[in-house]
């Protein structure tokens, strides 16, 4: 009769630990999926922002590539009044500007969103050329205008 007693508690007491084994098992199933929902929100979130931070730099962009476009239209205006033992390097430099602009514009359109570093050092290398660019357009006619 005690091993028959035994025997019903052991089984008892088995059947609780798997039970309360499965228990906690589906917790940590929860738990885990609660996490990834979590951690997909965030990535949703980031990537929202990101592909909202790309889309305003690429319209301030475009805005400074069409400046740079009405400033090299206002250089070859003012061709007339370039000395004329300048007159070529004016050119020279007129279509150089030109295909700067142009490279800068299909550097932006190609450019992949390819994550958050590589963003930021596109983003930074990016403004210094197009800053670098509008300046040398300013300073090209200073140099080369006859004086009256």
């Amino acid at each position: 009769m005690k091993t028959r007693i035994l025997f019903i508690a052991l089984c008892a007491l088995m059947a609780g630990i798997m039970w309360t084994a499965c228990d906690r098992e589906s917790e940590k199933v929860e738990a885990a999926k609660k996490e990834k929902e979590e951690a997909q929100r965030k990535a949703d979130e980031a990537a929202e922002a990101y592909r909202i931070e790309f889309d305003e730099f690429k319209i301030v962009i475009h805005e400074k590539i069409r400046e740079n476009e009405e400033k090299i239209a206002e250089l070859k205006e003012k061709r007339e009044q370039v000395k004329k033992e300048n007159l070529d390097y004016y050119n020279e430099k007129i279509e150089e500007f030109e295909r700067k602009n142009e490279e800068l514009r299909d550097r932006l359109e190609t450019q992949e969103r390819e994550g958050q570093e590589k963003w930021e050092n596109f983003k930074k290398e990016f403004n210094h050329d197009i800053d670098e660019l509008g300046q040398a357009i300013k300073d090209l006619f200073k140099d080369n205008v006859k004086e009256k």
